[in-house]
Protein backbone atom coordinates (compact mmCIF):
# COMPACT_ATOMS: atom_id res chain seq x y z
CA UNK A 1 0.00 0.00 0.00
CA UNK A 2 3.14 2.62 -0.86
CA UNK A 3 4.22 4.06 -3.72
CA UNK A 4 6.86 1.21 -4.46
CA UNK A 5 4.69 -1.43 -4.14
CA UNK A 6 6.37 -3.98 -6.50
CA UNK A 7 3.70 -5.84 -8.62
CA UNK A 8 3.90 -10.15 -7.67
CA UNK A 9 2.89 -12.86 -9.83
CA UNK A 10 -0.04 -14.53 -8.35
CA UNK A 11 0.02 -18.41 -8.01
CA UNK A 12 -1.33 -21.01 -10.24
CA UNK A 13 -4.54 -21.84 -9.27
CA UNK A 14 -4.03 -25.32 -8.81
CA UNK A 15 -2.61 -24.88 -5.74
CA UNK A 16 -5.90 -24.44 -4.04
CA UNK A 17 -8.06 -26.69 -2.70
CA UNK A 18 -10.59 -26.87 0.33
CA UNK A 19 -8.20 -23.75 1.64
CA UNK A 20 -7.49 -21.11 3.56
CA UNK A 21 -6.47 -18.43 0.92
CA UNK A 22 -4.87 -15.34 2.15
CA UNK A 23 -4.65 -12.18 -0.55
CA UNK A 24 -1.96 -9.63 0.93
CA UNK A 25 0.73 -7.11 -0.78
CA UNK A 26 4.08 -7.61 -1.51
CA UNK A 27 6.68 -8.98 0.68
CA UNK A 28 7.97 -5.61 2.05
CA UNK A 29 4.46 -4.78 2.91
CA UNK A 30 2.55 -5.94 6.51
CA UNK A 31 0.42 -8.40 4.51
CA UNK A 32 2.19 -11.07 3.53
CA UNK A 33 3.63 -11.96 6.76
CA UNK A 34 0.58 -11.86 8.52
CA UNK A 35 -1.05 -14.21 6.33
CA UNK A 36 1.39 -16.58 6.60
CA UNK A 37 1.59 -16.10 10.51
CA UNK A 38 -2.48 -16.83 9.89
CA UNK A 39 -2.34 -19.42 7.67
CA UNK A 40 0.78 -21.72 8.66
CA UNK A 41 -0.63 -22.81 12.15
CA UNK A 42 -4.04 -24.07 11.29
CA UNK A 43 -2.38 -25.59 8.29
CA UNK A 44 -0.63 -28.18 10.79
CA UNK A 45 -3.30 -28.33 13.42
CA UNK A 46 -6.29 -28.35 10.96
CA UNK A 47 -7.88 -31.14 9.76
CA UNK A 48 -8.71 -28.96 6.42
CA UNK A 49 -6.19 -28.50 3.65
CA UNK A 50 -5.15 -25.00 3.53
CA UNK A 51 -2.69 -23.09 1.01
CA UNK A 52 -0.99 -19.82 0.97
CA UNK A 53 -1.94 -17.54 -2.15
CA UNK A 54 -0.05 -14.49 -1.62
CA UNK A 55 -0.89 -11.46 -4.17
CA UNK A 56 -2.74 -8.14 -3.97
CA UNK A 57 -0.27 -5.55 -5.87
CA UNK A 58 -2.97 -5.14 -8.22
CA UNK A 59 -6.54 -3.47 -7.57
CA UNK A 60 -7.23 -5.66 -10.64
CA UNK A 61 -6.27 -9.01 -8.67
CA UNK A 62 -9.96 -9.78 -7.60
CA UNK A 63 -10.65 -11.50 -10.93
CA UNK A 64 -7.55 -13.57 -10.39
CA UNK A 65 -8.89 -14.60 -6.24
CA UNK A 66 -12.00 -16.09 -8.20
CA UNK A 67 -10.30 -18.14 -10.44
CA UNK A 68 -8.49 -19.34 -7.58
CA UNK A 69 -11.12 -20.31 -5.76
CA UNK A 70 -13.17 -21.85 -8.70
CA UNK A 71 -10.12 -23.78 -9.75
CA UNK A 72 -9.26 -25.01 -6.22
CA UNK A 73 -12.67 -26.18 -4.82
CA UNK A 74 -15.43 -26.54 -7.75
CA UNK A 75 -14.45 -30.37 -8.14
CA UNK A 76 -15.79 -31.14 -4.71
CA UNK A 77 -19.19 -29.45 -3.40
CA UNK A 78 -18.38 -30.81 0.02
CA UNK A 79 -14.85 -29.13 -0.34
CA UNK A 80 -16.12 -25.75 -0.94
CA UNK A 81 -18.02 -24.86 2.07
CA UNK A 82 -14.31 -25.49 3.49
CA UNK A 83 -12.94 -22.39 1.41
CA UNK A 84 -12.16 -19.34 3.55
CA UNK A 85 -10.68 -16.28 2.33
CA UNK A 86 -8.68 -14.00 4.37
CA UNK A 87 -7.47 -10.35 2.91
CA UNK A 88 -5.50 -7.86 4.29
CA UNK A 89 -4.66 -4.02 3.66
CA UNK A 90 -4.74 -4.10 0.10
CA UNK A 91 -5.75 -8.09 0.33
CA UNK A 92 -8.64 -7.07 2.29
CA UNK A 93 -9.81 -4.60 -0.57
CA UNK A 94 -9.41 -7.70 -3.12
CA UNK A 95 -11.03 -10.03 -0.56
CA UNK A 96 -14.39 -7.88 0.08
CA UNK A 97 -14.45 -7.92 -3.94
CA UNK A 98 -13.98 -11.23 -4.58
CA UNK A 99 -16.71 -12.52 -1.68
CA UNK A 100 -19.03 -10.28 -3.26
CA UNK A 101 -18.80 -13.04 -6.69
CA UNK A 102 -18.80 -16.15 -4.58
CA UNK A 103 -21.70 -17.21 -2.55
CA UNK A 104 -20.34 -20.20 -1.52
CA UNK A 105 -17.48 -19.64 0.37
CA UNK A 106 -17.63 -20.37 4.09
CA UNK A 107 -16.09 -17.14 5.81
CA UNK A 108 -14.15 -14.18 4.96
CA UNK A 109 -11.67 -12.19 7.36
CA UNK A 110 -11.00 -8.95 6.17
CA UNK A 111 -8.33 -6.67 7.94
CA UNK A 112 -7.52 -3.12 7.79
CA UNK A 113 -9.07 -2.61 4.56
CA UNK A 114 -11.02 -0.19 1.83
CA UNK A 115 -14.83 -0.77 1.13
CA UNK A 116 -15.66 2.09 -0.13
CA UNK A 117 -13.55 3.62 -2.86
CA UNK A 118 -15.66 7.25 -2.95
CA UNK A 119 -15.01 8.06 0.40
CA UNK A 120 -11.07 6.91 0.49
CA UNK A 121 -9.95 8.72 -2.05
CA UNK A 122 -8.00 10.89 -1.37
CA UNK A 123 -6.43 9.40 1.14
CA UNK A 124 -4.39 10.42 3.63
CA UNK A 125 -1.40 8.95 1.77
CA UNK A 126 -0.18 10.39 -1.08
CA UNK A 127 1.49 7.28 -2.66
CA UNK A 128 -1.30 5.55 -1.74
CA UNK A 129 -3.51 7.95 -3.91
CA UNK A 130 -0.88 7.71 -6.85
CA UNK A 131 -1.10 3.94 -6.91
CA UNK A 132 -5.00 4.45 -7.24
CA UNK A 133 -4.95 6.71 -10.02
CA UNK A 134 -2.44 4.65 -11.86
CA UNK A 135 -3.56 1.43 -11.12
CA UNK A 136 -7.19 2.17 -11.38
CA UNK A 137 -8.28 5.50 -12.15
CA UNK A 138 -10.66 7.81 -10.54
CA UNK A 139 -13.66 7.46 -12.22
CA UNK A 140 -17.12 6.86 -10.34
CA UNK A 141 -17.38 3.44 -12.74
CA UNK A 142 -13.55 2.28 -11.43
CA UNK A 143 -14.83 3.32 -7.72
CA UNK A 144 -17.66 0.92 -8.12
CA UNK A 145 -16.12 -2.28 -9.36
CA UNK A 146 -13.87 -1.95 -6.37
CA UNK A 147 -15.84 -0.93 -3.34
CA UNK A 148 -18.06 -3.97 -1.96
CA UNK A 149 -19.74 -1.47 0.46
CA UNK A 150 -22.14 -1.40 -2.83
CA UNK A 151 -22.39 -4.85 -3.63
CA UNK A 152 -23.14 -6.06 -0.20
CA UNK A 153 -26.75 -7.97 -1.23
CA UNK A 154 -24.15 -10.61 -2.93
CA UNK A 155 -22.39 -11.51 0.01
CA UNK A 156 -23.80 -14.80 1.66
CA UNK A 157 -20.30 -15.85 3.51
CA UNK A 158 -20.19 -14.50 7.60
CA UNK A 159 -17.72 -12.02 8.04
CA UNK A 160 -15.06 -11.31 10.46
CA UNK A 161 -13.87 -7.45 10.21
CA UNK A 162 -10.50 -6.67 11.76
CA UNK A 163 -9.39 -2.54 11.90
CA UNK A 164 -7.05 -0.51 14.32
CA UNK A 165 -9.19 2.69 15.30
CA UNK A 166 -5.63 4.78 14.79
CA UNK A 167 -5.13 3.23 11.55
CA UNK A 168 -3.12 6.08 9.13
CA UNK A 169 -3.61 4.56 6.35
CA UNK A 170 -7.08 3.50 5.85
CA UNK A 171 -9.39 5.79 8.54
CA UNK A 172 -11.54 3.08 11.08
CA UNK A 173 -14.77 4.81 9.02
CA UNK A 174 -14.35 2.22 6.33
CA UNK A 175 -14.55 -0.46 8.49
CA UNK A 176 -17.78 1.08 10.52
CA UNK A 177 -19.73 1.92 7.53
CA UNK A 178 -19.01 -1.40 5.48
CA UNK A 179 -19.95 -3.46 8.77
CA UNK A 180 -23.17 -0.79 9.87
CA UNK A 181 -24.23 -1.81 5.54
CA UNK A 182 -23.54 -5.43 5.96
CA UNK A 183 -25.88 -5.61 9.63
CA UNK A 184 -28.43 -3.36 7.85
CA UNK A 185 -28.40 -6.24 5.05
CA UNK A 186 -29.07 -8.58 7.55
CA UNK A 187 -25.37 -9.95 6.85
CA UNK A 188 -23.20 -11.83 9.53
CA UNK A 189 -20.62 -9.92 10.69
CA UNK A 190 -18.20 -9.80 13.24
CA UNK A 191 -16.83 -6.41 14.28
CA UNK A 192 -13.41 -5.87 16.04
CA UNK A 193 -11.90 -2.52 16.63
CA UNK A 194 -8.33 -2.30 18.18
CA UNK A 195 -7.78 1.30 20.04
CA UNK A 196 -4.47 1.12 19.62
CA UNK A 197 -3.45 -0.24 16.60
CA UNK A 198 -2.22 1.44 13.50
CA UNK A 199 -2.34 -0.07 10.07
CA UNK A 200 -0.39 -3.13 11.28
CA UNK A 201 -2.56 -5.02 13.65
CA UNK A 202 -0.52 -6.99 16.34
CA UNK A 203 -0.38 -10.70 15.25
CA UNK A 204 -1.37 -12.28 18.35
CA UNK A 205 -4.12 -9.85 18.58
CA UNK A 206 -5.78 -11.34 15.05
CA UNK A 207 -5.01 -14.81 16.28
CA UNK A 208 -7.67 -14.22 19.42
CA UNK A 209 -10.09 -13.63 17.03
CA UNK A 210 -9.66 -15.07 13.27
CA UNK A 211 -8.88 -18.82 15.24
CA UNK A 212 -12.64 -18.89 16.98
CA UNK A 213 -13.77 -17.28 13.84
CA UNK A 214 -12.62 -20.04 10.95
CA UNK A 215 -13.31 -22.88 14.23
CA UNK A 216 -17.03 -21.85 13.90
CA UNK A 217 -17.11 -21.53 10.44
CA UNK A 218 -15.48 -23.87 8.66
CA UNK A 219 -16.60 -26.94 10.61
Amino acid sequence: SSANDARSSPPEPSLVWSAMIAIAAPPHDAGPSTAAMITEPLARTSGIGFALALFGSSYEYQVVGQSLITSGASGTPSAKKHVALYGYSRGAIVASMVATQDPQLAAVVLGAGAYDFSRWYPTPVPGINANIEREAGTSAEAFRARSAIVHVERMKAPILILHGAQDERVPVRQAEAFAETLQAKGMAVTVKMFPHAKHGIPIDDQYREIYPFLDASLR
